[in-house]
């Protein structure tokens, strides 16, 4: 069984911090005590967790309201290089394995802040720009006020 889940990149005593707990582990076939691998691509800023025999962390505990639930925390400096600044991710889990990347949201957001320096940067106009969105209402209720002073 597969499925998704965004996750927040936490932080621990100044270090970046994944923290996964819970029956999303279970049912993908993490349970407390199962030796694990965590395999760190800084290229295609991708973190994968996998099951394995000779894995050398091991999946964590947590006993919360009587029921004992499995934990995967990942507290290391390479997460900082991997995800940078980005604070939402995206967790796909599968059979044994859980693979981790930039959430679509914090891309769009990362390409969008990219495209916008280097127009500032060439000195390019830019197509379009907002300030402020909303129904107008408060700017109604200003006119309106100002208007019933006079």
């Amino acid at each position: 069984m597969r499925h998704i889940a965004q996750l927040t990149i936490g932080e621990s005593k100044g270090v970046k911090r994944i923290w996964i707990e819970g029956k999303k582990l279970v049912t993908s076939n993490f349970n407390a005590g199962d030796n694990i691998e965590v395999y760190i691509d800084e290229l295609s800023r991708t973190v994968t967790i996998q099951t394995s025999d000779i894995g050398r962390k091991v999946v964590s505990s947590r006993n919360r309201k009587g029921e004992v639930l499995p934990l995967i925390d990942i507290c290391n400096n390479t997460i900082s290089k991997v995800f940078g600044a980005v604070r939402k991710i995206k967790a796909v889990f599968n059979r044994n394995k859980i693979i981790i990347t930039i959430h679509p949201d914090e891309i769009a957001k990362e390409e969008r802040l990219e495209r916008l320096g280097r127009k500032l940067a060439n000195g390019g106009a830019l197509s379009c720009g907002s300030l402020a969105h909303g129904g107008g209402i408060m700017d109604h209720a200003i006119h309106t006020g100002l208007r019933d002073q006079m």
